[in-house]
């Protein structure tokens, strides 16, 4: 159950395959989704307080069901086209109580049902018919030409692979896409808390991801700053108020512009505006630094003459 969470967690796009159809016992085999709350939270909170269950959308996963060795006729009771997503929405919904013998029984499917549409709010679903018709064939697929499948088969796994490729996207939290770096701390995260017996919280974990990151590129934008500064400076001391502004702005623009490149403008400008504002003297220690240099080398020069 653990790994299926953490797979919730840190995927983007989610493939569940089953066989025939999407009957009860398909159905059924999602049954571990009901307590997936249990491993995982939004944030932290009191174990005695419930969460909304629709937030768990936000952070979960694109679905997509695929229904291997499809052999059912997708129309309803009046012949009408039943589209392969129309069957998956028709199957999810719930099941009318009404003249059921075992009422708890009713519950526990509709539970199932309502979870799933409830933490996949972007799911689709595709068919596929057996890739073969007979046996012998079936038993050596993996050495088939995909030439020789059958037709439509192979034209429903086209339209599934261009599902994939269109829909597939880095994984994404809170509207930032995720660098490797960033991946590899959250998966971090997640694992420690499930190691020491803990529930994940999604928002804290990330949280403590992005603070770390921002840090990083912040203390870099910073460290950019001192040394376009100190260039500038170094050879245009003496200088007056005007000349002084002029470096501070193209400091200033180079340290924005390494900030921008690390994608985090939408979450971290209140904490680049914050460092800005604790690292406010950074001209003063460069043109202090630019004038000991020039100075240095004024002094050597003297020697040199000596």
């Amino acid at each position: 159950m653990k790994i299926f969470a953490m797979a919730m967690l840190m995927s983007s796009y989610f493939i569940f395959n089953t066989m025939n159809a999407l009957d009860e016992k398909a159905i059924e085999s999602l049954a571990f989704v009901v307590s997936l709350s249990k491993y995982i939270h939004v944030r932290s909170h009191p174990a005695n307080v419930s969460e909304d269950l629709e937030e768990y959308s936000h952070y979960f996963p694109f679905f997509m069901w695929v229904i291997r060795d499809f052999a059912l006729k997708l129309v309803t009771t009046d012949q009408q086209t039943v589209t392969d997503r129309q069957y998956l929405e028709n199957a999810l919904r719930m099941v009318d109580p009404t003249g059921c013998s075992d009422i708890e029984q009713v519950i526990s499917k509709n539970e199932i049902r309502g979870k799933i549409t409830t933490f996949f709010k972007e799911r689709d679903c595709i068919t596929l018919v057996r890739p073969v018709g007979d046996e012998k064939s079936l038993k050596t697929i993996d050495k088939q030409p995909y030439e020789s499948l059958r037709p439509e088969f192979r034209s429903k796994m086209e339209i599934l692979i261009k599902k994939i490729f269109t829909n597939m996207q880095p994984k994404i939290i809170d509207g930032q896409p995720l660098t490797g770096e960033m991946f590899g701390a959250l998966l971090e995260q997640y694992v420690t808390a499930f190691n020491i017996g803990a529930v994940p919280a999604i928002e804290t974990s990330w949280e403590q991801v992005l603070i770390q990151e921002l840090d990083k590129v912040i203390g870099a934008a910073v460290e950019q700053y001192k040394k376009k500064a100190a260039e500038l400076s170094i050879d245009h001391l003496p200088m007056g108020e005007e000349e002084l502004r002029k470096i501070d702005e193209e400091a200033k623009r180079e340290a924005y512009k390494k900030f921008y490149e690390s994608g985090l403008v939408n979450v971290g400008a209140e904490r680049m505006a914050s460092a800005r504002e604790k690292n406010g003297n950074c001209l003063c220690r460069s043109l202090l630094k630019a004038a000991q240099c020039k100075l240095q080398r004024f002094l050597q020069g003297l020697r040199g003459t000596i």
